[in-house]
């Protein structure tokens, strides 16, 4: 009888640096769907984020991608993760970071290009409440503050420390 070994499961890594927008997701995205399509082989997936944030649309798409991914994804901060990238942070099945990140609390904004007629202002104005409300559900969801505990933290911008990030429960531990 031939003693029969599992092949080594690997792990995939993946980044998301800069800013959140459909270019920087793009290749997060491909990559997790990659692993997913050979889900047998990979063990886990790491994203590291080192982002200022950015837009809210491309952060929801990226966080419920992580979400619904069947391989587990471990999201590692480095250098600086804020805002959005904060809030996709917490739809990894682990939060780590490096000891000297950054991280950044903010109340989300929303800029208007073009001049609109008053009534798609106002239509803009409830989706901008939608998603303002959405974004802090998702980036608390996991932490240790409710929303009012959060929304005092955010004025003015909050800048936390690894450790304060650690003990606030926005991420799980802090790793060198």
């Amino acid at each position: 009888m031939t003693d029969q070994k599992e092949p080594k499961r690997i792990t995939v890594y993946t980044r998301l640096v800069g800013v959140v927008e459909p270019k920087s997701i793009k290749e997060v995205m491909k990559d997790i769907d990659q692993a997913n399509a050979h889900e047998k082989d990979v063990d886990h997936i790491v994203l590291t984020i080192m982002s200022p944030g950015g837009w809210l649309y491309d952060g929801f798409a990226l966080f419920d991608h992580i979400r619904a991914s069947k391989v587990p994804i471990d999201i590692i901060a480095e250098g600086y993760c804020a805002s959005s990238a904060l809030m996709i942070m917490q739809a990894g099945r682990k939060r780590i970071s490096r000891p000297h990140t950054s991280f950044m609390v903010h109340p989300s904004s929303h800029r208007q290009e073009e001049p609109q007629p008053y009534e798609e202002f106002l239509s803009i104005v409830e989706q901008y409440k939608r998603n303002h409300d959405l974004f802090v559900t998702l980036t608390i969801q996991r932490s240790k503050m409710d929303r009012k505990e959060f929304e005092k933290l955010y004025e003015p911008r909050k800048y936390l420390s690894a450790q304060e990030a650690l003990k606030l429960g926005f991420i799980d531990e802090i790793f060198a």
